[in-house]
């Protein structure tokens, strides 16, 4: 799956802009990066999809490509009863000694997107020899520290491990805080041999400092962090140290260095910081991060509402910017905002293809999870996926949970990539008694989607088209259209997306397979799935999938047939 198409800038003057963001479009949040080579390496959090910590592949910086995934087996990966916006948080990858460690935190419950205080969760860390091989990650070693945000960095200096990560603070009569903490670990076993001692606290208004990541340049150890909280606040601040990792850390000049990113008064990317450093091929330095590109809610015009939290369908997505070096500190994109597009003077990189076409081929033996598809939660019966049966299609087998269970439902998933385009399947369910259902949808969360598909009214194989969408309320509410359709028929399900949120609709085919009379139903606004309830998560990003249940969690006994499912889209159109 090629997730950055983009084409050689080289032709292009070079005073032009040198490249277009976010480089990875959709949910791709916070981003860690590393160069053997001439390979990039990039990961994302995966939150409670499976399998976990994506893993894409750069020669560029601006080109990605999925390659695989670092978690891909229940052994290394429980996302059971997982909370909306849990999951794997913020890896980080690293290379030591010609390997690769891979270090993150599991978090299984969630409070509005925070971590339950009684519940923060041990980080691990995996580690493999061949990183183009999925199946070739460890299992986890634990650590005997809590946190999130977790980091190794190893002193070549001293021949040591460290582990970082974000602990949580709990201040009174604060919604969230948390500082900094290193310690000494044994690598072979994550033992810690010294204590976790605090090395950064954060002098924002929200008390945050997370995602800490270490870095040797010059003699000089690099600490670097996001401030603020992960919201509009969002920054990233640097120190360094003469010393060691320990410290004691020099914070950076405040207006010339720090923070290095803080995107409050731009309308056209929000929430940045969560920053990864790379040096690149040529020397040159970079940095990766995450941010989102918001609209107003339910418009196809920007929030401009300075301070408040801006909605975006597409979730946090991965940025690039230069890193240039003055007087033994980092300047982060030349000190200006983060923006839609590279500053100039970086020629060598690329622009962006305008629209992106997929095509999803189901076959047997077909890797599925390279093609980006993802489960919610953990899977424990691959046979509820078959593609061996119906040539061109997969064929859901509607298992004992429906997507109100914190469980692995049977449902396959592809991040919405763009505001701008159409998603396609074709849906053919031949059901033996009432209740069967088998559906396309815009997935947010369990309390927030929307989907159409069918749903079988009668054993004799009678059925409906059902269009269900959730209501703008406190509490979870659906609310459901109904059309009858003909028996044994087949219908295409489509998803138009925009700026503003989602229209679907469908359409009979006929015996030659062609689409008939398109119905849609009622626009369904950004703000009806993407929520700010304390059941929800502005952590995460929609998804468009296919789903497939039983009836009163009874498995179903008769497959749905999903083919021709395709997403056409123009990643990188923007809000105006």
């Amino acid at each position: 799956m090629v997730v950055g198409t983009q084409i050689p800038v080289d032709q292009l003057a070079h005073h032009g802009p040198s490249f277009a963001n976010p480089v990875i479009t959709g949910l791709a949040a916070d981003p860690t990066v590393l160069r053997v080579g001439d390979d990039y390496f990039l990961c994302t959090s995966s939150f409670e999809f499976f399998p976990g910590v994506p893993v894409y592949h750069s020669k560029d910086l601006v080109s990605w490509k999925l390659i695989g995934h670092v978690l891909t087996r229940k052994s290394q990966l429980n996302l059971w009863a997982v909370h909306s916006g849990g999951g794997i948080f913020a890896p980080s990858l690293r290379f030591y000694k010609g390997r690769y460690y891979m270090t993150t935190a599991n978090v299984f419950r969630t409070i509005a997107g925070a971590i339950e205080g009684d519940l923060t969760p041990r980080g691990f860390y995996v580690w493999t020899d061949n990183i183009w091989d999925s199946s070739s990650w460890s299992e986890p070693t634990f650590y005997d520290v809590r946190g999130i945000d977790q980091d190794i960095f190893y002193d070549d200096k001293d021949d040591k491990f460290y582990l970082l990560c974000s602990r949580p603070t709990f201040k009174p009569g604060q919604y969230y805080s948390a500082e900094t903490v290193i310690c000494e670990i044994d690598i072979t076993t994550g033992r810690s041999k010294t204590k976790p001692q605090t090395i950064r606290r954060s002098d924002c208004a929200i008390d945050v400092a997370e995602a800490p990541h270490i870095f040797k340049r010059d003699g000089y150890y690099y600490l670097i962090t996001a401030e603020g909280g992960t919201e509009d606040d969002h920054q990233e601040w640097v120190c360094r140290s003469s010393e060691g990792p320990l410290g004691p850390w020099e914070v950076g000049p405040v207006g010339s260095v720090n923070p290095m990113v803080h995107n409050t008064s731009n309308i056209d990317v929000r929430a940045t910081g969560h920053m990864d450093f790379v040096e690149g091929k040529d020397g040159q330095w970079w940095g990766v991060l995450l941010a989102i590109r918001p609209t107003a809610t339910g418009t196809n015009k920007h929030d401009e509402t300075k301070g408040t939290w801006s909605t975006s369908q597409l979730g946090r997505e991965t940025f690039l910017c230069p890193v240039d070096w003055q007087d033994g500190w980092p300047v982060v994109n030349k000190r200006k905002p983060i923006g839609l597009e590279g500053p100039p003077g970086y020629g060598t990189l690329k622009a962006p293809a305008k629209r992106v076409q997929e095509r999803f081929t189901f076959a047997p033996g077909r890797d599925l999870y390279v093609d980006g598809w993802v489960h919610l939660r953990t899977p424990v019966a691959m046979f509820e996926y078959d593609m061996e049966s119906r040539k061109g299609s997969i064929g859901l087998i509607g298992g004992p949970y429906t997507y109100r269970d914190d469980e692995c439902v049977t449902m396959l998933l592809q991040k919405q990539t763009a505001f701008i385009g159409t998603w396609q399947c074709d849906i053919d369910l031949q059901p033996d008694e009432a209740g069967l259902e088998a559906f396309t949808t815009a997935w947010w969360s369990r309390d927030a989607f929307a989907s159409v598909g069918v749903r079988a009214t009668g054993s004799d194989g009678s059925k409906e088209v059902v269009f269900r969408k959730p209501r703008l309320t406190e509490e979870v509410v659906f609310d459901e259209e109904t059309r009858p359709i003909p028996t044994g028929s087949v219908i295409r399900a489509r998803i138009k997306t925009d700026f503003s949120g989602w229209t679907m609709g469908y359409s009979v085919l006929d015996k030659s397979g062609s689409p008939t009379e398109w119905v849609d139903f009622e626009h369904v606004p950004t703000q009806l799935l993407v929520r700010d309830r304390v059941i929800d998560s502005n952590f995460i990003g929609t998804h468009l999938g296919i789903y497939a249940s039983g009836i009163e969690h009874r498995a179903a006994m008769v497959p749905a047939y999903f083919s021709n499912v395709t997403w056409d889209c123009y990643p990188w159109e923007h809000p105006q």
